[in-house]
């Protein structure tokens, strides 16, 4: 049997044309708004657009479940050849239309056109996403026990500082610096620093063969570990002129030389925490000088390194 058809009324008022939906029975004017458009012959459809929705909400609401069971056997059966499809025209589309050039030469006069609302919408993104503090479900599963992870307050991690060994809250941008480089992805280590000061006096921080900008550390190298005990045991002031870490530089200095007594040379109750410039000022005395403590010269020396 065909489908039902329906008649169409019409009528004309005050010189506009009205038509009855044949659903609800109602009139309205004849245009696009009150009916759909029908392309396939030039007229509009006998059932208003409200009755319309009405009917197809009613229809999918019937027949949702053998949809959705449906087009699950349909994406089993067909998974593989529809992506093997999509993929070769995808390709050939992208060849044959050129997509890839016109793209790269849009996205560059883009850049150039808008430089400056690049710049200020890079500084509005560091400042809401980068430069917040990590959290620690994160990224506490992909660090190594060199940071030694812990949780802090509100869900932010706290790791170890590389030189001094605090605790601190690193950024976002610090620890994805950090992961990258230890999954590979980075030539540097970019380890984790507290401060700028523990940055340049650490000895192992860019050394690498004739780097860019290379300049020496202005610390020399001392065990990690007595290093960080020491500058713990003295709470990370200087003990002359006593300033704190986050003020200036500080170094582990040995009491009685390492290479005059190298027992006592791993030994935290032989060394002492000096800024910079105390440090330097140290090894400028009488028989602590940096020539008179190199091996070979014999004897004890206080306050050597």
């Amino acid at each position: 049997m065909g489908s039902k058809r329906h008649k169409r009324e019409t009528k004309t008022m005050c010189g506009i044309l009205y038509q009855k939906c044949t659903k609800c029975e109602r009139w309205f004017e004849a245009n696009e708004e009150n009916f759909r458009y029908r392309s396939d012959r030039d007229t509009i459809h006998t059932i208003c657009r409200k009755c319309e929705v009405i009917s197809t909400s009613k229809y999918y609401r019937e027949h949702i479940d053998e949809k959705r069971v449906y087009r699950k056997e349909y994406h089993k059966n067909h998974k593989k050849e529809h992506q093997k499809w999509s993929k070769a025209y995808y390709k050939e589309y992208i060849k044959r239309e050129g997509i890839r050039e016109k793209r790269c030469e849009n996205t560059q006069q883009w850049r150039q056109e808008n430089m400056e609302y690049r710049k200020e919408y890079t500084k509005e993104y560091n400042k809401i996403h980068c430069d917040d503090k990590a959290k620690f479900k994160v990224y506490a599963h992909q660090l190594t026990i060199e940071e030694d992870p812990i949780a802090g307050k509100n869900g932010y991690i706290l790791v170890k500082c590389t030189y001094c060994g605090r605790y601190f809250s690193p950024t976002n941008t610090m620890i994805s610096n950090r992961v990258s480089s230890l999954n590979g992805n980075n030539n540097s280590e970019c380890r984790l620093y507290c401060s700028e000061n523990c940055k340049d006096a650490c000895p192992i921080f860019r050394q690498q063969l004739y780097p860019k900008g290379f300049k020496p550390a202005t610390s020399r190298e001392v065990d990690p570990l007595i290093r960080q005990m020491c500058l713990k045991r003295d709470d990370y002031i200087c003990q002359k002129c006593e300033k704190t870490i986050d003020e200036v530089e500080l170094h582990c200095h040995h009491i009685e030389g390492a290479t005059q007594m190298p027992l006592l040379a791993n030994d935290v109750d032989n060394t002492i925490t000096l800024c910079i410039d105390c440090h330097k000022w140290v090894h400028k005395q009488k028989d602590c000088t940096y020539y008179d403590l190199r091996c070979g010269k014999g004897g004890l020396h206080r306050n050597s390194k």
